[in-house]
């Protein structure tokens, strides 16, 4: 049986990929027409153009999962394309297939990109944007954004805050609390570049001696 930690570990950057998605998700709240609601709601969809243009954009991470796991990385993303390079684990999604290697084990599992079913654990990271209360503070520099699931939602995510720089709305920090415990994901060196597409085709002839598992259908 695979022991908790490394599971943890296996799904700590799809976890993260998953959050980076959520935080710069377009959103209605036009059910709190609020001034602190409306600021709010430009912050977020300013954020969401900034990240996810055509281009594409990479930046480092430091991932801390309730204080029993903690990993880091670097992460590229692209429309629907996305790579993750940690010091075990590395990720290639081209859109439509996703390859993850664990260099310890010398494995690579294929999966269906677009599969519900290819991660039990950025499964439980439900969202639905019309469940929360917005607000947005100024912390000097930065925009703390925070987001509160109201009393009837059935999202996952009971809470959100966000940190962002007042200046090219670069985003610092990211935390969420799943259920009862908090997933914390720091971000450094952001950079908005354009990104070829080859860039995310996984390299197949590197690990010819890695054993394959295709979990497809998934």
């Amino acid at each position: 049986m695979e022991e908790p930690r490394y599971l943890l570990g296996k799904h700590a950057g799809m976890m993260m990929l998953c959050l980076c998605m959520l935080l710069f998700l377009p959103f209605d709240v036009t059910a709190q027409n609020t001034p602190n609601a409306r600021q709010a709601r430009g912050i977020f969809d300013k954020a969401f153009n900034h990240v996810f243009h055509s281009d594409g954009c990479t930046f480092d991470y430091d991932v801390n999962l309730v204080g029993i796991y903690k990993c880091r990385g670097q992460l590229w993303l692209s429309g629907k394309m996305s790579r993750y390079k940690e010091q075990r684990l590395e990720a290639w999604n081209d859109g439509t297939h996703t390859y993850r290697v664990d260099h310890k084990r010398r494995e690579v599992e294929l999966h269906n990109t677009n599969s519900p079913k290819k991660d039990k654990y950025t499964a439980k990271f439900k969202f639905n944007p019309d469940e929360y209360d917005y607000h947005v503070a100024d912390g000097g520099s930065t925009f703390l954004l925070t987001l509160k699931l109201r009393k009837d939602g059935k999202s996952t995510i009971k809470q959100v805050k966000v940190v962002l720089t007042k200046r090219g709305l670069v985003p610092l920090k990211l935390s969420a609390k799943v259920y009862f415990f908090w997933c914390h994901l720091k971000m450094a060196n952001f950079s908005s570049e354009r990104i070829a597409p080859s860039f995310f085709d996984f390299p197949r002839s590197r690990f010819r001696a890695y054993k394959f598992i295709d979990k497809r259908p998934d």
